[in-house]
């Protein structure tokens, strides 16, 4: 579908002219995926003095929040002609994703503007869509760290 080209970019390659796959919601209206990327991580915390004969807690006068590292999990559908094109669009799909770019992956969004450094976890759920006759569709969700998160 060409509405569906030039939206999400892994390590600078259309995702869906190059896999078959694009950004996806279990139902229309949602926006888990951007709800996803758009949450802040949690905050590292602050070491504080607990002391015992004192009340509450000392912390330093000056505080400097870092943020931990995040997990990004994210729900991609894989689109395909037939049989032999799902399987080559996956195969090449999971091998980016294992592989990246030393193991990286830069995914970008073009209509926010914003790449996210991430890399591969693992796939949380897989459901077949179709059978594999004429098109064949299949919906996952795909887990990536992101270990210094971008706000």
């Amino acid at each position: 579908m060409e509405i569906l080209k030039g939206l999400f970019f892994i390590n600078g390659l259309d995702a869906y002219e190059t896999y078959g796959v694009f950004l996806s919601e279990e139902n229309a209206g949602d926006m888990e995926n951007y709800n996803a990327l758009m949450k802040p991580a949690d905050s590292k915390g602050h070491t504080c003095v607990d002391f015992r004969e004192q009340d509450g807690e000392k912390y330093a006068k000056k505080l400097v929040t870092a943020l931990k590292a995040r997990d990004i999990e994210l729900q991609f559908t894989l689109e395909a002609a037939n049989k032999a094109d799902f399987f080559d669009k996956r195969r090449k799909f999971i091998t980016a994703l294992r592989t990246g770019v030393d193991g990286w992956l830069t995914l970008r969004l073009a209509d926010i503007d914003q790449s996210f450094t991430v890399f591969y976890v693992n796939c949380s759920r897989w459901t077949q869509m179709t059978d594999f006759e004429d098109k064949v569709y299949a919906s996952f969700k795909v887990k990536f760290r992101e270990p210094e998160p971008v706000y």
